[in-house]
């Protein structure tokens, strides 16, 4: 009897060892199968994550080109200003007689306005409000953050520019110029096989409307003062351009990191 009863505790012993065993390794497949879903879950979204900040940068990347090719002309268009402008300033109508053609209009391109920088933000706007998240590189993350704020800088000095073109225009009718040197300027200038009578015509009305700008102390006044604002944009879109190189270079690096 006690034997049957050793037996039969044995027995029940070992169901239980069974019993905790399957319980155990239920335990584990159940763990596994959860620590997997979390593992494809983070892999997924990882991919995912990774997926639109490729799409995100690259629409940055097209826009910062567009920027970039806006950004040159501007600077060459302004330089070229600045120059013509200072080159006007420092003839008089007894000067303006004597210049040869290709002088006359560089001293006619001094009384025309600056040029802004207003490039498209659409995709580093979708980013930012996005809160950034979509960007992995926190370097690269500030970068992007920051160029709203270097368009906003120059905001100051684009409508100064602006102002003073407009003073100066007012100028320029007053003085009886009106926006007919404009036109014969660029008559003259996109007509370079034109027939030589009419080219002469041209440029001796535009010699004759200089003579007056040149001798027009409130037009050079206008003129002096564009200038001057125009330069000290110039001085502000150096630091732009090398804010939009820096961005173009960490956008690309990100990029082809992604290939």
């Amino acid at each position: 009897m006690l034997e049957g009863r050793r037996a039969s505790r044995g027995a029940m012993l070992e169901r239980l060892g069974r019993s905790w065993s399957g319980a155990l390794l239920d335990l584990l497949v159940i763990v596994g199968s959860i620590l997997i879903a979390f593992a494809l879950d983070a892999w997924w979204d990882g991919r995912t994550r990774a997926s639109q900040e490729r799409e995100a940068l690259i629409a940055l990347r097209a826009e910062l080109d567009e920027a970039r090719a806006e950004l040159d002309t501007v600077l060459s268009y302004n330089r070229e200003t600045v120059l013509a402008e200072e080159y006007f300033l420092g003839r008089r109508p007894a000067d303006v007689s004597r210049l040869p053609e290709e002088s006359i209009v560089l001293a006619a391109r001094g009384l025309r306005g600056g040029m802004t920088f207003d490039p498209s933000v659409g995709a580093i706007e979708a980013i930012v409000s996005g809160g950034l998240d979509v960007v992995v590189d926190p370097a690269l993350r500030a970068k992007i953050a920051a160029w709203p704020g270097a368009l906003r800088e120059i905001e100051v000095d684009q409508r100064l520019i602006v102002d003073r073109f407009e003073k100066m225009s007012d100028a320029k009718i007053l003085a009886g110029l009106g926006p007919e040197n404009l036109f014969i300027r660029r008559a003259w200038e996109r007509n370079p096989t034109v027939k030589d009578s009419l080219r002469q015509a041209l440029l001796g009305r535009l010699r004759s409307l200089l003579q007056t700008a040149a001798g027009d102390e409130l037009l050079r006044g206008r003129v002096a003062g564009l200038a001057m604002s125009i330069e000290e944009l110039l001085r502000e879109l150096d630091d732009v351009n090398d804010r939009l190189a820096e961005l173009q270079a960490a956008v690309q690096v990100e990029l082809d990191a992604g290939a």
